[in-house]
C-alpha cells in the first residue's frame, strides 16, 4: 500500500480502518482502474497483457521515507492524533502499527517488523478478550436461533444507550437490572427512562408499574 499511495496516505488509512469504495479507491491511487461489469473481462485481458505504469508519489512522501524525517513524523504528527482516540493499554494494535511503519525503511524491514509485533500482539490481553468477544458473539448468533422467552434484562452501563435500552425493555413488559457503579448516573438513568416511558406509556400507572420492574444493581450481584 505505502508503494501504491504514498506513505502517509498508506498509514492514516490503516490506522482508520475504514473501507474505500471503488472511485475513491481509484482516486488515491489503491486501484488502477474502475470498469462497469459487463466489461469486466475485457479490462482484466488488457492488464494482464499490458506493463503495469510505475506510480509516481508526490515529493513529500519522498521526503518522508528519510531514515531523520521519519520518527519524527510519527511521534509529533501522527501519535498524538492517534492518542486522541485510541489508548495504547486498551488498543495496543495501532500504537504497534505506527511503529512498524516507523521503523521500517524497506520491503524486508518492514515484514521483519511486522511478523515480531504481531507476535507481541497475539500475547496480550486484549488480543485475548477480543477473541473471547468473537467467540461468545458467535455462540450468541447460535442461541438466537433458538426459541428462547427471556424474562429479565441485564444492562451494563447506566449512560444514555444503557437508559434508552433500560425503557425499551420496561415498555415490553420485561424486567430489568441496571449495573453502574456511579450512583448519580443509575439516578440519571431512572429519570431518563421515566421521561421515555411517560412519553410510551402515557398513562401515569402503566409508568409506574414499568417502572417498578426497574432494579439499581451497582455491583451486578444479579446479573445471572
Amino acid at each position: 500500500m505505502p508503494e501504491r499511495i504514498g506513505r502517509l496516505n498508506a498509514i492514516n488509512l490503516m490506522l482508520s480502518g475504514r473501507t474505500l469504495r471503488a472511485q475513491p479507491a481509484k482516486k488515491q491511487g489503491l486501484v488502477d482502474q474502475v470498469v462497469a461489469e459487463y466489461y469486466l473481462a475485457k479490462a482484466a485481458k488488457h492488464f494482464i497483457l499490458s506493463t503495469p505504469s510505475t506510480k509516481k508519489l508526490p515529493w513529500t512522501d519522498v521526503l518522508v521515507s528519510q531514515k531523520w524525517l521519519k520518527p519524527w513524523v510519527a511521534k509529533w504528527l501522527i501519535e498524538p492524533k492517534l492518542r486522541e482516540k485510541a489508548r495504547p493499554e486498551h488498543y495496543p494494535a495501532p500504537f504497534q502499527m505506527l511503529s512498524v511503519w516507523q521503523k521500517s525503511l524497506s520491503r524486508d524491514a518492514a515484514l521483519d517488523e511486522e511478523i515480531t509485533a504481531i507476535e507481541t500482539l497475539a500475547k496480550t490481553e486484549t488480543a485475548k478478550n477480543l477473541v473471547r468477544i468473537f467467540l461468545l458473539q458467535e455462540r450468541l448468533k447460535a442461541e438466537a436461533k433458538a426459541d428462547y422467552t427471556f424474562q429479565r434484562v441485564h444492562v451494563i452501563g447506566a449512560g444514555t444507550m444503557g437508559g434508552d435500552i433500560a425503557a425499551w425493555c420496561l415498555v415490553n413488559g420485561l424486567d430489568v437490572t441496571l449495573q453502574d457503579p456511579s450512583p448519580d448516573a443509575i439516578a440519571r438513568t431512572f429519570s431518563r427512562a421515566k421521561k421515555l416511558l411517560q412519553r410510551r406509556l402515557r398513562k401515569e400507572y402503566l409508568v409506574k408499574n414499568a417502572l417498578d420492574r426497574l432494579r439499581a444493581d451497582p455491583e451486578g450481584v444479579r446479573r445471572c
